[in-house]
């Protein structure tokens, strides 16, 4: 049985991804953090195995790297890179502390967990990449959230140069809203900013509109596995999946607008516009 390790497996797209993977026929073993409640992930049936692990701690996650070695028999095929966090707030005020967290747990973890488990890969796996629309699409408030993915896009090309002259691939999965506990989140602390009335509240305020907008029509998480899935097991896998039509068009009008017209286009789309004096 071939088997996968997917980050951040207890809730939301992990969680997905992890059923979809077990009805493929795969041994999956996800991760959540110490402490935190993985009963859905372990109810899934057979062939399920949970693992604890902060991917930002180095001495977490390779005490998980000794647990799996003496655990499994054989490689593992597969890493889904998901676990994921989100820092909220305009740049220019968003405290450093919060923005190099994002990085510790979205970048730095990803790379901490492929380093730590190279040992482990089987010669023909796959590294799949959780990324987002916003690796590509920047948008405002969610910067520190942005500037993460785009690095994880870095990330995914140059593993894919790098590991080039051996049969693992290297696959980016992009999507828009996704209905998750995560999305969620981030809009209830987007409405906190927005009640402080700081000087970057009618931002805020124009976000909050803009995340409820989304949720209606949020993809859910069971299609963003479905990518992942075929990422996976697919013999000849895309480099790149983007998952929704709103992140697809989005993803289009930024690489080929000119960057005036890609702003003005974004900030109308997201309520910013026009700007203060215009």
């Amino acid at each position: 049985m071939r088997n996968v390790l997917i980050t951040g497996a207890t809730s939301g797209i992990g969680l997905a991804t992890a059923k979809a993977m077990n009805q493929a026929g795969w041994h999956v073993i996800g991760t959540g953090l110490p402490g935190e409640d993985a009963s859905a992930l372990a109810a899934i049936g057979e062939n399920i195995t949970v693992l604890e692990m902060d991917i930002s701690n180095r001495q977490s996650v390779y005490a998980a790297q000794a647990e799996l070695q003496a655990m499994l028999d054989g490689h593992l095929h597969a890493v889904v890179n998901n676990a994921g966090i989100t820092a909220a707030g305009a740049i220019l005020e968003l405290p450093v502390d919060e923005l190099r967290r994002q990085f510790e747990v979205n970048v730095f973890g990803h790379v901490q967990v492929l380093q730590a488990m190279q040992t482990l890969l089987s010669n023909d796996a796959r590294i799949v990449n959780v990324s987002s629309m916003m690796g590509g699409v920047s948008l405002p408030a969610l910067g520190a959230y942005s500037m993460s993915k785009h690095a994880l896009e870095a990330l995914t090309d140059v593993l894919r140069i790098e590991l080039a002259n051996t049969n693992i691939q290297v696959v980016s999965v992009q999507m828009g809203a996704v209905a998750t506990p995560l999305t969620n989140t981030i809009a209830e602390r987007m409405e906190e900013l927005a009640a402080s009335e700081g000087g970057y509240a009618w931002l805020y305020k124009a976000m909050v509109k803009v995340l409820h907008q989304q949720s209606n029509g949020a993809t859910k998480p069971e299609k963003v596995a479905k990518a992942i899935v075929h990422a996976v097991t697919s013999s000849k896998p895309k480099t790149r999946y983007i998952v929704g039509g709103a992140a697809r068009g989005l993803m289009f009008m930024r690489q080929f607008s000119p960057d005036v017209i890609g702003d003005g286009i974004l900030r109308h789309s997201l309520g910013l516009y026009p700007k203060t004096g215009d």
